[in-house]
């Protein structure tokens, strides 16, 4: 299951957690730590911190947290950190995201920190088990776990230190080491980072002018044991959209969710065997391309063609996973596979554990399922178990203005997750936007009608930092909404063809072919079980 994912939240009263209790104690000195020049993906200047390993014994171990600045070419007056998505991703990936940000923000220095275990700051890994020369490639295979696991909990000085509340301090002691006296603060998280960013809003729930949380998957409420279930609904809300546009309707009869839902399970009962594709590697392939604006059609008209199964589309596919294989890629060296397993288990995952029957069940029960939350499931039962953060799901009373952004078609942090966040969270000034349309990462991805016009949620972010008791939002009603009609360039790019949907092309604009052939309608009956 790919990484995409973010955070939670808590309450006003410090209490000291597993993690740690910021407040009770001054910040260990960290010594005089000079700026550096920065690695490639980082700009301006670096530093190193040497955190505690144990947030609740300061003056013991310590782990190396990475730390950069982009400073503003004017001078500056505000602080604004950014924190990644994932876990387990390195802050490398906001490289142009801060280019962006420091042309569009005079007066901004702009953070970012690699989250403790992660590239830059100690990544955790396990040297043998990913290594190229292991017999079981460079993934870390079920039977080198115990070894790997063993072999992480002796380089890193334990496991349970690396969760979210230890990066959320992390933050906010690296915070006080850089913060320039008058500078305005302001944190914004993306997916996993808003995880961090929302405990620290726990931990300083009155330190910095404005927290923005973009695409919420917040602790307590978001569980990576739910993942596979959260792409069908967006499925559905698209079917729906389908149905009211004429073209798209005609192409997917009776009607599109009676069509497209069929699909996996007709394939998982032997249609389109032509195709050499099982129902889960379709469900994979759907639940990558939903998570994109541009490309979330692209998965509609994949599972037609499948579904039709003639010859043009057997080799649309094989253009399609050309592409893929195109676009993909090794995972950056500098991200961490074991800290990602520990934060999703420690802090996102399901207590009591679901049973891997119950993840089976949840599955069987779904059109489009790729199994993420099941194979992540096979792999909890063999990690270390830590207590419960006792912020997780608890409510959070802050006088920082705060900024939630959450897209109503996002399959990575769906909307309802993000509105029992919000309805946890009590300040003088907070603005929860719902960008009609978009996926995860609002403020790439919450595209306008306007081709000049940035992406929504970087619109609303951008008038929040200039006023984040107001903030303009008047973007959402200039939202972009779903087009259905085939872009040639988009039909070029996933399938090689001249058309998204259909083989031949029509003189008169019409649906062409429009239902499903024989070929791909075997199988029904029998697959009532899918894979």
């Amino acid at each position: 299951m790919k990484r995409f994912f973010s955070a939670q939240t808590r309450s006003i009263v410090f209490a000291c957690v597993a993690g740690g209790c910021s407040g009770d104690y001054a910040p260990p000195a960290l010594g005089d730590t000079p700026w550096l020049p920065c690695p490639s993906g980082f700009h301006d200047e670096c530093m190193t911190m040497e955190m505690p390993l144990d947030w609740n014994a300061p003056n013991g171990r310590k782990t190396p947290v990475f730390i950069s600045r982009a400073l503003s070419a004017s001078p500056s007056h505000a602080d604004l950190w950014l924190l990644q998505g994932g876990p387990g991703d390195s802050a490398d990936v906001f490289a142009d995201v801060v280019d962006e940000l420091r042309a569009a923000l005079p007066g901004f220095d702009i953070y970012t920190m690699e989250h403790r275990g992660v590239g830059q700051s100690g990544r955790l890994g396990c040297p043998d088990q990913e290594s190229p020369s292991s017999d079981e490639g460079t993934a870390i295979s079920p039977k080198e776990m115990p070894a790997c696991i063993a072999a992480a909990q002796t380089a890193s000085g334990g496991l349970q230190y690396f969760r979210i509340t230890s990066a959320a301090n992390d933050l906010a002691h690296a915070i006080d080491k850089t913060r320039v006296t008058g500078h305005d603060l302001f944190v914004y998280g993306v997916s996993y980072g808003t995880a961090v960013a929302i405990r620290y809003m726990q931990l300083r729930p009155n330190d910095a002018q404005g927290i923005i949380f973009d695409s919420v998957a917040a602790p307590g409420i978001a569980f990576f044991s739910n993942f596979s279930e959260q792409s069908d609904p967006v499925l559905h809300s698209l079917a729906e959209l389908c149905a009211a546009d004429a073209m798209c309707a005609a192409r997917l009869p009776p009607d599109p969710w009676t069509s497209l839902s069929a699909v996996t399970r007709k394939v998982a009962g032997g249609a389109c065997p032509q195709a050499k594709l099982s129902a889960v590697a379709l469900s994979e392939y759907v639940e990558g391309l939903l998570q994109q604006d541009d490309a979330r059609v692209v998965a509609m008209a994949l599972l037609h063609r499948i579904d039709r199964c003639e010859p043009g589309d057997l080799a649309a596919l094989q253009a399609f996973q050309n592409t893929l294989d195109e676009m993909s890629g090794p995972p950056s060296p500098r991200f961490s596979q074991v800290l990602y397993w520990n934060v999703v288990f420690s802090d996102l995952w399901e207590r009591p554990a679901p049973t891997i029957a119950t993840l089976t069940a949840r599955c069987n029960a779904l059109a489009i399922c790729g199994q993420g939350s099941l194979r992540l499931g096979e792999v909890q039962p063999a990690w270390p178990s830590f207590p419960e953060d006792p912020l997780a799901g608890q409510p959070i009373a802050t006088s920082s203005a705060v900024l939630i952004l959450n897209g109503t078609l996002d399959p990575q942090t769906p909307l309802p997750n993000a509105i029992a966040f919000n309805a946890l969270v009590t300040s003088p000034h907070k603005t929860f936007v719902t960008m009609p349309f978009s996926a995860h990462a609002t403020i790439e991805q919450a595209q306008v009608m306007s081709v000049d016009e940035p992406a929504c949620g970087y619109q609303v972010l951008q008038s929040f930092l200039g006023n984040p008791v107001a903030p303009d939002t008047s973007c959402v009603g200039m939202a972009l909404p779903v087009s259905f009609a085939s872009d040639p360039d988009q039909a070029e790019t996933w399938f090689g063809t001249d058309d998204l949907w259909d083989n031949v092309e029509t003189l008169d604009g019409g649906s062409g072919d429009g239902g499903s052939s024989d070929a791909g309608d075997t199988g029904d009956a029998a697959g009532a079980d899918a894979d």
